[in-house]
């Protein structure tokens, strides 16, 4: 084999940044990506919180592949509030009903799960079965300074009541 070719490998790709960026829609990198990725018949994972993933299920289709979507909330105003700049729930859930739809396996990670705001996420679990999901992810709030901070601006109630369970009961370290 010679170096640097790829042969069939399994790649997980975004696994800390989501390769859909807004910007994607006019760059296509991660398309080109998939392209040759496909060419070498890898295995893809993808994860993102982007509906532009299905710009790219025709690449995705010809190789072994999965999407792993983020769903925080089937709840578009709490979403805007937990995730300020991305895709809403909704736009992100017709984009698995998509994926599923063109035999594209989709887990969704619902992350984070946080306690008083998304934590009865029923109603998710159901939308989610309903559109073919057969595998999710959860996970729940880590806090982080920075993130704790804008999550205090963005839901001070919520912030209020769950001050005492990280903070006083809980093990928090500063991050």
């Amino acid at each position: 084999m010679e170096a640097g070719m790829l042969r069939g490998e399994l790649l997980s790709v975004a696994n800390s940044s989501d390769p859909y960026p807004q910007v994607e829609s006019e760059l296509m990198v991660m398309r080109s990506c998939l392209r040759v990725l496909s060419k070498c018949n890898c295995g893809v994972q993808v994860v993102t919180k982007s509906p532009l993933v299905t710009r790219d299920v025709d690449l995705l289709t010809k190789v072994p592949s999965m999407v792993s979507m983020t769903v925080t909330t089937d709840d578009d105003e709490l979403a805007g509030l937990l995730e300020p700049g991305a895709p809403v729930s909704s736009v992100r859930l017709r984009a698995v009903e998509t994926l599923v739809g063109r035999s594209v396996p989709v887990s969704v990670r619902v992350d984070p799960i946080i306690p008083f705001v998304n934590d009865a996420a029923e109603g998710l679990m159901g939308k989610l079965a309903g559109l073919g999901v057969r595998h999710v992810t959860c996970s729940t709030l880590k806090v982080r300074s920075d993130g704790w901070r804008r999550f205090s601006l963005a839901m001070p109630d919520f912030a209020a009541k769950l001050w005492p369970l990280f903070f006083e009961l809980g093990d928090f370290r500063a991050c």
